[in-house]
């Protein structure tokens, strides 16, 4: 399984997309900042089954797999609060007793 590296999480706030960015495996985009209770985040996973190979159609929105294989996006909204993160769109428990 690899993961893309072409798309990120970022912070929601007073726009939909704002800095930082959440790069898979990298962390944090500009590593200063520092989450509060109340910073809301979008966190964005692309799966594929071989390594991606992306490419973007002529109007800028849809991306599609070079190699036609399918591939997974997983998208979950969290809220930084004083004691742990709460998942907004979890429509059933992650884990246990969570």
């Amino acid at each position: 399984m690899f993961i893309s590296e072409l798309f990120a999480g970022h912070i929601i706030g007073e726009q939909a997309h704002m800095l930082p960015q959440v790069l898979p495996r990298r962390g944090m985009f500009e590593a200063e900042h520092v989450l509060g209770a109340g910073c809301m985040l979008h966190l964005v996973v692309l799966a594929h089954p071989a390594k991606p190979s992306a490419r973007q159609l002529k109007d800028h929105w849809p991306v599609t797999e070079r190699n036609y294989y399918p591939s997974a996006c997983y998208s979950h909204m969290l809220l930084i609060t004083e004691d742990v993160p709460q998942i907004l769109t979890a429509s059933y428990p992650l884990l246990p007793n969570c």
